[in-house]
């Protein structure tokens, strides 16, 4: 649905965050309009669920790995130490770039 914008009167996508023409917040001013007229204001999820499992995902490779860590670090062989420094690498890369990526998402 197209709603005018508030600064310069461009049509606009009341789903739109920003006016493209002048970059003026349209949801704030959806947001002035409904509650205006009375209907109570909803919200919506602005992470999607894909990068919140792969969040999920990525910090249980990491305290997998840090355990594994700790185990073969009280082991006297020691022989899985390289492995569990990897898992640990993986789940710290996985979760720093699925949270950059939600910070994008969300920008």
């Amino acid at each position: 649905m197209l709603i005018e914008c508030p600064e310069c009167k461009n049509s606009v996508s009341d789903k739109a965050p920003t006016c493209p023409k002048c970059g003026a917040p349209i949801a704030l001013a959806k947001q002035k309009e409904v509650r205006a007229l009375g209907e109570a204001p909803t919200t919506t999820q602005a992470t999607s669920k894909h990068l919140k499992k792969l969040l999920m995902i990525f910090v249980a490779t990491l305290l997998l790995g840090l355990i594994i860590f700790i185990v073969q670090m009280n082991s006297a062989t020691q022989a899985g130490t390289p492995m569990a420094a990897l898992v640990i690498f993986i789940g710290l890369v996985g979760t720093v770039i699925t949270k950059i990526r939600m910070w994008w998402h969300h920008g």
